[in-house]
């Protein structure tokens, strides 16, 4: 399986970093993490493994982000090995499961990493090194891809729109919108009344689960 690096700015880096990121509680390996590195524009995305490389510098700052899970940074004041452990925000008693909210700036991944479209229109290349540039820019491209779908359904399928609906509060409320999240493909169809009657009609099911399944079940 090819290594998940994404070397797109035009200055070289000095040296490669690894990690690996984990789901706090459950010491699980995420995979489809992105890293990002400030102050280059240096991308990665984990592995089934949880495991990425990228290129690096000490004093760079790692951001790392998942959906469901509270971001989290990294200083890095040296290059060797990094474990990383993230926390699922249903974990966490603040009302926020989503990675976009109203008073966040918008993600326009194209215009903020015009090459990762760029090289992603490489289906071929004589050369090995921009063929393995392509792929990765692919795999990237996708991920921004799903990031911006769900980024639609949050700002539709949101907590003031589900709590003014259901009579749901705090982790009770971040569970039911996890176990009940819908396609953005119903979304798209969907009038508010079909919105609502579908939260309502979920929520009719919810209530009626015993309360230990009355949770998401994590998919990785």
């Amino acid at each position: 399986m090819a290594i998940a690096i994404f070397h797109f700015n035009l200055a070289p880096a000095e040296s490669l970093i690894n990690g690996t990121v984990y789901d706090k509680d459950t010491r699980q390996a995420l995979p489809n993490v992105l890293v990002r590195s400030k102050p280059g524009k240096q991308l990665a995305i984990t592995r089934k493994s949880g495991n990425f490389t990228m290129p690096a510098s000490k004093n760079d700052l790692l951001i790392f982000t998942k959906q469901g899970y509270l971001p989290d940074t990294l200083f890095l004041v040296d290059l060797t090995p990094k474990k990383i452990e993230l926390i699922a925000a249903v974990n966490t008693l603040s009302e926020v499961v989503v990675t976009a909210t109203p008073d966040k700036p918008g993600f326009d991944p194209q215009t903020e990493y015009p090459e990762v479209y760029e090289k992603s229109k490489f289906a071929l290349s004589p050369s090995q090194l921009l063929g393995s540039d392509a792929r990765n820019a692919r795999r990237l491209k996708r991920y921004f891809d799903h990031e911006l779908r769900q980024r639609k359904i949050d700002s539709i399928f949101n907590f003031n729109l589900v709590s003014s609906i259901v009579p749901l509060k705090g982790r009770d409320l971040s569970n039911f919108m996890a176990m009940y999240r819908p396609r953005l493909s119903f979304l798209d169809k969907s009038s508010p009344d079909d919105l609502s009657n579908y939260i309502k009609n979920c929520y009719g099911r919810f209530i009626r689960l015993p309360a230990d399944e009355q949770a998401p079940v994590k998919l990785y």
